[in-house]
Order: structure tokens, then sequence, then C-alpha cells
């Protein structure tokens, strides 16, 4: 298995191998790991970290670098149960590394990409470093290519929905939530529907946290947000799949989370009874 998970490596990161040769090397490699990692002497594993980082590091197609977010993944879960925290805080430090800094548009993508996932997989394991990731991907929403935007929405919503967020996130929730409330309104504008779905998603992410995270912050963070998923929710010129859709998933978190906040009103009220 581990000369198999090698020799999968240098498929994925040959400079002869075709995209389809690459993807289908990282996918093979993401189920091999979870066999060939226990295995692997220490520096067999920092070797297999180093090539699997060069991939996401030098990637050019969206299909590989999702497949090797995968194998990212495997390698922290790996380094959990081999090396508890301290494994994985060198896992981490190794991505930004490889990173951080990088100036292709795919290598942002993958960065906002791989911590999305470890917020996801890693639960309390990486709670420490969630407002710290929570400022890089709200960076990312201002970045000139749509693809990395798209990412950051999509690993705001995992970190959102991490049963492990703690309140001393909720400025930083609370500033996201107004991020994103900005975006959908300009979105609504434009007619970028697309966008516009990805947005209600991490709004509906961020609907569903606690209140006791946001706690005084909560009236500034979900106000308008609440006002804005109740605006597309009963747009019939929306989208019904992939735009309200993810407006009423929001509206039904907010009366799970939140019923309180239903009570509130704005200028011009929000008819709740629509």
């Amino acid at each position: 298995c581990v000369e198999c998970a090698f020799a999968l490596l240098e498929l994925a990161n040959g400079a002869g191998a075709t995209t389809a040769e690459a993807h289908v090397a990282c996918v093979v490699l993401a189920n091999a790991l979870g066999r060939s990692l226990p295995a692997m002497r220490g520096e067999e594993r920092a070797a297999c970290a180093r090539e699997i980082l060069a991939v996401l590091a030098t990637a050019k197609d969206r299909a590989v670098i999702r497949a090797a977010v995968n194998c990212v993944d495997v390698l922290a879960q790996s380094a959990c149960a081999m090396g508890g925290a301290d494994g994985v805080e060198s896992l981490c430090a190794q991505l930004e590394q490889t990173l951080v800094g990088n100036e292709r548009g795919e290598a942002r993508e993958a960065l906002v990409l791989v911590f999305g996932a470890l917020c996801e997989s890693l639960g309390q394991r990486i709670a420490s470093r969630h407002e710290g990731l929570l400022e890089m991907f709200m960076r990312a929403l201002d970045d000139e290519d749509t693809r990395v935007k798209m990412a950051a929405l999509d690993s705001i919503g995992k970190l959102a929905s991490a049963w492990c967020v703690s309140p001393a996130i909720g400025p930083a929730l609370a500033r996201c939530a107004a991020m994103l409330v900005r975006g959908a309104n300009v979105t609504l504008e434009i007619g970028d529907q697309r966008m516009l779905s990805a947005l209600l998603d991490a709004m509906s992410a961020l609907a569903g946290v606690r209140e006791e995270v946001y706690g005084e912050h909560a009236q500034e963070a979900l106000i308008h947000l609440l006002e804005v998923a109740l605006r597309c929710a009963t747009n019939p010129s929306l989208d019904a799949g992939s735009v309200r859709a993810p407006a009423l998933h929001a509206l039904i978190k907010m009366t799970k989370k939140h019923s309180d906040m239903l009570k509130e009103t704005m200028a011009g009220q929000i008819d709740l009874h629509y």
C-alpha cells in the first residue's frame, strides 16, 4: 500500500501526466491513504504530505484541486489519530507555508477549500483557528477570481455549520453576515443568480449558528440577513431551486435558532406573514 501511494503521487505530480490522469491518481490516493498512512514511517508520511501539497500548489484543474483537498483531509484525520493536536498544527503550518502568498488563482482557491474541508472534518481539533480562518475566508470574498469567491462562501458555510463554533468569534461572524448581506444586495441588483445562490447558502449556515455565539451581536448580524432571505424567498422571478430554496432554509433556521428575531421590525416593516 505504501508503494502504491507513492506511485500515485508520482503520477499526480508528473510533468507528463494529463489532467485526467492526475485527477484519477488523486481520487484513488485519497482512498489508499487510509490504509497506507498507518504503515508509513515518520519520514515517509512527511514526504507524502509534501507531495500532496505540491499538487495543491501547482494544479490548474478544479477537479484535481478538489481531489487533492480530499487527500489532505485524510492526512489531517490520520495526523489526529497518530499525533493529536501537534500533528494537525504541523499540517496546517505546512499548508500555509506552501499556499499562502502563492499568486495563482488556483492556489488561492485551494487554500480556502482545504481549510474549509478541515473545519468540517476536524471539529474541535481546529476550533482554535476558527477566527483566523474566518478572516481569511472573508478576505477571499474580495478576490478578483470568482472561483476563489465561491470557494470562500463554501468554506464560510462549513465553518459556521461546525458544532464547536465558539462565542469568541461572534463579532467576526457578525461582520461576515454584514458582508454576505451587502454581496446579496449587489447580486440581486445585477441579476447574478449563481453567486446569489452561493451567498444564500452561506447566509443559511450563519442563520443556524447558536444565539449564544453571536451574543450581543445577534441583532446586528441577523436582522438584515433575515430581510434579504425573506426578499429572495418570496420573489417569484428568482429560480426556485437555486435561490428561493436556500433563502427558505435560512428562514427555517431562523425560526429554530433565533425565534425572537422574527418579532423584530425594520424601517418599512418585514411582513413575516407574506
